[in-house]
């Protein structure tokens, strides 16, 4: 497993211009995006889609300047610097990818996660082909940066390995106490509690 190093290393606080970004997908309604106030850092348990990858120095600008407009979107203080710079993004950074983190027949919940060059080729995506018949790529760990924008920390399980999955339980969490909370950052009446450093259920 992947330790939290590099990019994960530093403790935060995100707001409400942190753009963490959660979308909702119900047959044929808009994206929408929900952004915190005042919370710790999410940990994100859930499946990967389909991947884009950053392999030229041109979708590399393109992922950059991406990252930076989600922000500008979710930012009320614009004179805050930005924690992940463009050196850092093409250093470190070898794309971006959807992850499922709820799904319900049509209704499914999800939000973009940077994956880290080092774990590019250790996560299998599935085929755009077969994300259109719901179809779902490995089961992976995510933590918000200091931007509060995910950044993949951990390949958790491979995508059909039941043994493996049933330790956990995709879904938003905080990163102190590991509670489960919905895409309003609200703590979940009746959701389960991991352990932050595993991800793994602690209690459901």
């Amino acid at each position: 497993m992947t330790t939290r190093d590099g990019l994960l290393d530093q403790k935060g606080m995100i707001t409400n211009d942190g753009g963490l970004q959660v979308y909702r997908r119900e047959l044929n309604e808009p994206r929408y995006q929900v952004a915190p106030k005042y919370v710790e850092r999410v940990l994100l348990v859930g499946h990967v889609g389909v991947l884009t990858r950053f392999d030229t120095e041109e979708e590399k600008a393109r992922g950059y300047s991406d990252y930076l407009s989600g922000l500008t979107t979710q930012r009320q203080d614009h004179r805050r610097a930005i924690f992940l710079s463009r050196q850092e993004f093409f250093d470190n950074i070898g794309g971006v990818v959807s992850v499922d983190f709820f799904r319900a027949g049509l209704y499914t919940l999800n939000t973009m996660a940077l994956v880290p060059k080092n774990l590019m080729e250790q996560i299998h995506y599935p085929s755009f082909l077969s994300s259109l018949f719901s179809g779902k790529g490995d089961l992976v760990g995510a933590t918000t940066n200091l931007d509060g924008v995910f950044i993949i920390a951990s390949r958790l399980c491979a995508k059909d390995n039941l043994n493996c999955t049933r330790d956990y339980t995709p879904g938003l969490f905080r990163e102190g106490s590991g509670v489960q909370i919905d895409r309003h950052l609200q703590a979940m009446q009746h959701g389960a509690t991991i352990d932050p450093d595993t991800y793994k259920v602690a209690s459901r």
